[in-house]
Formats: structure tokens, sequence, C-alpha cells
């Protein structure tokens, strides 16, 4: 793992984040205050493949950092800036120099369900608006339970397709 990165790597890594907060502020479906499907855990997948679990972690994190003061859709919490970069951490452990595997991709996925969206962000939500912990479970499990084969399968085609081509594109000068 390299603890400094070039000026190649920087830009690169700003881009991935970029396009993070594009998946995850765009191309996002909100339903209500507690529920928000979003896209940006394929950006966080790429970012982990290159950078391993510490920078995929700091990106993560500053990604929803700007993301929020870019973007803002609602109250401020670190909560949930502690819980993208637990995410990135997860997501950099399992992808950083591994081959494409599924069982990998459901582990990824299963994780970040149980870690980050039924336990870390249910908890800042809970705070957040002032619901009891089981309330706000109660409305996201049904939801995250859904999307988690089509979070899979969107993974797994990323994994196995785009970022062996990505690899090529973007090999060490």
């Amino acid at each position: 793992m390299k603890f400094k990165l070039t000026t190649r790597e920087i830009v690169i890594m700003g881009v991935l984040i970029a396009m993070k907060i594009i998946l995850s502020r765009y191309l996002s479906i909100n339903l209500g205050n507690t529920i928000r499907i979003n896209f940006g855990f394929v950006g966080t997948a790429i970012m982990a493949t290159f950078f391993g679990p510490m920078w995929t972690a700091i990106g993560c994190g500053a990604g929803e950092v700007l993301g929020f003061f870019l973007f803002s859709t609602g109250a401020f919490h670190p909560g949930f800036t502690f819980s993208a970069m637990v995410s990135g951490f997860i997501y950099g452990i399992l992808l950083y120099n591994k081959h494409f595997s599924w069982w990998r991709i459901i582990l990824i996925q299963v994780l970040s369900l149980v870690i980050i969206t039924f336990g870390l962000n249910t908890i800042w939500l809970s705070l957040l608006y002032g619901d009891s912990y089981i309330a706000v479970l109660s409305t996201r499990i049904a939801v995250n339970l859904i999307t988690l084969p089509i979070n899979i399968v969107l993974l797994g085609l990323t994994s196995k397709f785009l970022l062996p081509q990505l690899r090529f594109a973007i090999r060490p000068a």
C-alpha cells in the first residue's frame, strides 16, 4: 500500500471522487428522508481497485463532504462521512490487488448493507430525525433487500468487464 500519491494518481483520484459524487447525488432516487438508492458504490469499487483501503477511505470521506457542500440534500452529519470512509475501507480491503470473484462482490455488498446501511447510517438517521433506531431500520430493510441483488449484479459486471479495461487505460506511466 502506498502512502504517497503521484500527481497523476491524485488527478485520477479526483476524477473518481467526482464520478462517485455524480453517481451518488445525481443518479440517485430519494424515497423520503431515510431512503436513498444510489450507485456511488461503483465509483467506490473503482477507487478501491486502484488505490487500496486507506486512500479509498480518504477519497470516500472527501467525496461525501464535497458532495454535501456542493449538492446539499439535507442536514450535514459527520457520521455519514465516517460511514463513507468505513465503506471505502471495506471495498479497499476486498478489491485492492485481488482478482475478480463473485463471492467477493457478494461479501462486499452484504458487509456494506449490514455494517453501513443497516448499522451506521440507520443510527445517524435516527439521531438526525429523532426517530427510534427500529422505526428507521424497518423502513429501510425492504428497499435495501430488494436492491441488494441489483447492486451485486451491477458491481459484479463492473468488476468483471469495466475494471480490466480501466486497468489497461490507467496503468502506471
